[in-house]
């Protein structure tokens, strides 16, 4: 089980980390959770997969490497709640138009 996310100093974080034993689901989940209410606090962002990793996610210490964030981008991007502007690793994801 992921932890709930809250309001801490530089922004939404978990309030426990997600368990290491559990796997890679609780890793992407805890990902997903993030990078949701990272776009939602930010309605006009956009970056690729890298950059998400490199720049979004250090504040909220967790790590993730390119290729699963790559997958839980794709993933928000199928359910509807982000686009995909471009392709490849230079694919950027945004809030999809709408849902601001």
């Amino acid at each position: 089980m992921v932890g709930r996310l809250h309001l801490g100093p530089t922004g939404y974080e978990l309030a426990e980390p997600p368990p290491e034993s559990h796997g890679s689901k609780s890793l992407e989940e805890a990902i997903t959770e993030l990078v949701t209410a990272y776009f939602v606090q930010h309605p006009r962002a956009m970056d690729t997969a890298a950059g998400i990793v490199e720049w979004w996610m250090p504040a909220n210490k967790i790590r993730a490497d390119p290729q699963t964030m790559e997958k839980v981008l794709d993933r928000l991007t199928e359910q509807g709640l982000l686009e995909r502007i471009g392709s490849g690793e230079y694919a950027h994801y945004r809030l999809k138009s709408g849902r601001t």
